[in-house]
Formats: structure tokens, sequence, C-alpha cells
């Protein structure tokens, strides 16, 4: 999802993914772009991610 304030941009991404040997993941993303003129901006990235493993044998 992206959202416009004013000159700024928001953007926020979620992901689930899996494989077939029992390893699933969430990733949770955050970007934010501040504008510091008008050529120049500032654009931090944020990243979460959780894995989740499941053992069989």
């Amino acid at each position: 999802m992206k959202y416009h304030l004013n000159k700024d941009i928001v953007d926020l991404s979620y992901r689930y993914m899996w494989d077939d040997w029992g390893i699933s993941s969430h990733t949770f993303n955050m970007r934010y772009r501040w504008m510091l003129g008008n050529k120049h901006y500032l654009f931090p990235d944020l990243d979460a991610m959780i894995f989740q493993f499941s053992y069989s044998f």
C-alpha cells in the first residue's frame, strides 16, 4: 500500500512465504520518503522478518 502525504510518501508491505521443507516466513516492510527540497529526498527502509521451522523426521 502506498500513501501520498503532501510531498512525502509512505509504502507498507507484507509478504508470507512457505516451502515444502516446513519453513514459513512473514516479512513486513515500511519505507517513508521525506522530500528535502525540490530534488533531494531521504528514503529509510525498515524490514522485520519472522521465520518458523517445522521439523518432521
